[in-house]
C-alpha cells in the first residue's frame, strides 16, 4: 500500500522535475530538426 504522503511528494517530484525535463528534451528535439533540416 501506498502511503498517501509519499504519494504526494512523488507527485511534486514528477512535476517540478520530469515534465521540465522532457519540455526540454522537446526543445532540444525541435532544435536538432531544425540544425539538420
Amino acid at each position: 500500500m501506498v502511503d498517501q504522503n509519499n504519494a504526494k511528494e512523488a507527485d511534486q517530484f514528477n512535476e517540478s522535475y520530469l515534465r521540465p525535463q522532457s519540455v526540454l528534451n522537446n526543445l532540444m528535439e525541435q532544435d536538432k530538426l531544425k540544425t539538420t533540416g
